[in-house]
């Protein structure tokens, strides 16, 4: 006979029921995607709903978008209807969208393409959007369980881990177009989330985690589906989504677009995820010695300093800024960049800066920035490939307190910080020479509540500029931006 450990004084098992105890198997991961079929309602079920329409209201996180480096992220509600038909691999949904206003937004998917609109505009999808826009709907809860339990998907077991109190059971599943992990609920046996990685710009190693719960019916159905999902990346909540409703079938409304944005939309998607539309740089001279680098949704201005060159942002992406120093150099073969300016935080203003640094390059931005850009230097991109900038353990940064003077003679630039209610330690380039004033987001394109802060500040400090170049947009005269503005 043997004593059970931590059974009491006196109280023993039989060696052999201790022993099978012990050594009981742990399920295996097709059994354990077999049980969570079982658990919302059976394969049978899962495989019979190949659409899915109904209504549900949210809030999305914008991280990457806070005030200040790691400070609260700023909330939209959305409140939409959504449509999924995975037979024909299309989807569609159309809300409306508050903040500080209120916009229509939504999105159209079909297996080539997608569009996205926002209020009267619509628009292709980038790649990289329509990519994740297709995996999220490909990988839907009951199709991520039906993919998992297909014979040509490989499975494996992975290390459980906890989350919100709970230890879930890990499987991880690849197929030829998706690698996630799966995480279930030991005690019910239901699919709890699942999670992917990339890599990213900022974080080094992104993780996406996609939790369910509040699982109920579809109408007219066996299947149960997940009422309430969340989502976080590498921990930290960025959307949470509640649906009123969900029922069998197809809202062919959802699914209208204009059939002239198609072929575009389709030419769009099927580019590389850093693509020819923002790696492609139109060099545009504004004045002598000052060039807009356009191209793609953001822009920077390249600044001629005797045999230096000044670059003002450095965004996007990695691919973006290493097309831009590319076509620097092919285009002043003389010249080389002795300085980037970083405008200010925001990941799609930040994204590119890590090349930068990757290239030996020295960074300025608001010196409240510093830990924040030595973090983005820092992180380590394990998932990337060869040739794509991994750590870079000494960056070369250059605080800006309130102001910096760059050069002399009439490529004189001066860097100003400025903190205003669209992000604290903006950087804005004044070019007192041909009166072009640099700044992104604020102008071109900025509300009328940011160019009259902008505003303020140049009057401030004596600025009147002719015209203005942004990190977004066409080059603009500051006349028409002050009476946009209302000023």
């Amino acid at each position: 006979m043997t004593r059970a450990a931590g059974t009491g004084r006196g109280r023993v098992l039989p060696g052999a029921l201790l022993l099978t105890v012990a050594l009981a198997p742990a399920p295996s991961p097709r059994a354990t995607v077999a049980r969570a079929l079982d658990a919302i309602g059976g394969r049978a079920a899962a495989e019979s709903l190949l659409a899915v329409s109904g209504e549900g209201f949210g809030h999305a996180w914008n991280l990457g978008q806070e005030q200040a480096p790691g400070g609260p992220l700023t909330p939209t509600g959305r409140f939409y209807a959504f449509t999924q038909d995975w037979a024909a691999g299309r989807s569609g949904w159309l809300g409306e969208s508050r903040t500080s206003t209120v916009a229509t937004v939504g999105q159209v998917l079909w297996p080539a393409g997608g569009v996205g609109r926002f209020n009267r505009a619509t628009y292709p999808l980038p790649p990289a959007s329509f990519a994740t826009a297709s995996r999220a709907v490909r990988l839907a809860p009951h199709r991520l369980l039906l993919l998992a339990a297909d014979p040509a998907s490989a499975l494996a077991a992975i290390a459980p881990r906890a989350w919100e109190g709970r230890t879930l059971t890990g499987v991880a599943l690849r197929t030829a177009r998706d690698t996630a992990e799966l995480w279930f609920d030991p005690g019910s046996g239901m699919l709890a989330g699942y999670s992917t990685r990339a890599d990213d710009p900022i974080l080094g190693v992104r993780e996406t985690y996609t939790a369910f719960a509040r699982w109920g019916a579809v109408a007219g159905t066996a299947l149960r589906y997940p009422f309430e999902s969340r989502q976080y990346v590498n921990g930290r909540l960025v959307a949470g989504y509640v649906l009123h409703a969900v029922r069998p079938g197809v809202t062919d409304s959802l699914l209208a677009m204009p059939d002239s944005l198609r072929a575009v939309a389709e030419r769009r998607a099927a580019e590389p995820v850093a693509g020819p539309a923002s790696a492609s740089v139109t060099v545009t001279t504004l004045a002598p010695g000052v060039h807009h680098l356009t191209g793609g949704t953001h822009h920077s201005l390249a600044v001629e300093q005797g045999d230096a060159l000044v670059l003002l942002e450095a965004p996007q992406s990695s691919e973006r800024v290493r097309a831009v120093l590319g076509t620097l150099r092919a285009r002043f073969p003389r010249e080389r960049v002795t300085l980037v300016v970083n405008t200010h935080h925001h990941w799609d203003h930040a994204a590119g800066v890590r090349a930068a640094l990757a290239a030996g390059l020295p960074v300025a931005t608001a010196r409240g920035n510093l830990a924040f850009l030595r973090g983005v230097a820092a992180a380590r991109r394990v998932l990337a490939p060869a040739g794509v900038e991994r750590a870079v353990p000494a960056p070369r940064l250059v605080p800006v307190d309130d102001s910096l003077v760059v050069g002399r003679g009439a490529g004189r630039l001066v860097l100003y910080r400025l903190d205003m209610s669209h992000v604290d330690g903006m950087l804005i380039g004044w070019l007192p020479g041909p009166g072009i004033l640099f700044a992104s987001d604020v102008a071109p394109g900025g509300s009328p509540a940011d160019l009259r802060e902008l505003a303020t500040f140049l009057e401030a400090h004596g600025i009147a500029p002719a015209t203005v170049a942004g990190g977004h947009g066409a080059v603009t005269p500051w006349a028409e931006l002050r009476q946009a503005a209302g000023l």
